[in-house]
């Protein structure tokens, strides 16, 4: 019963088109085991009211090529939250 009501009163939302653009990467150090990957993000009918947003999750992986068959490892990506230092993001 509470989905339905919750169906009947929820504005329906579509943001659709996801698009990962300008994909970059920097000088990787070995040492540190780090590289900076640039890239912009946008999708079309995105939203936002009071409470709520629209939000995209991102990973990034590497191509480990030293190994076969070739693994694909999970990123850490440092910079947090919402609008990272450095980001140009727009609402």
């Amino acid at each position: 019963m509470v989905v339905v009501l919750g169906s009947l009163f929820s504005t329906p939302l579509f943001a659709n088109n996801l698009s990962v653009t300008n994909v970059t990467l920097g000088t990787r150090d070995p040492n540190a085991q780090t590289v900076a990957v640039s890239f912009n993000v946008s999708w079309q009918n995105s939203w936002r009211n009071k409470i709520n947003h629209d939000a995209a999750w991102l990973t990034v992986r590497l191509n480990n090529s030293q190994v076969t068959p070739v693994v694909k490892q999970l990123c850490q990506i440092t910079a947090t939250g919402l609008n990272p230092a450095g980001d140009k993001a727009t609402h």
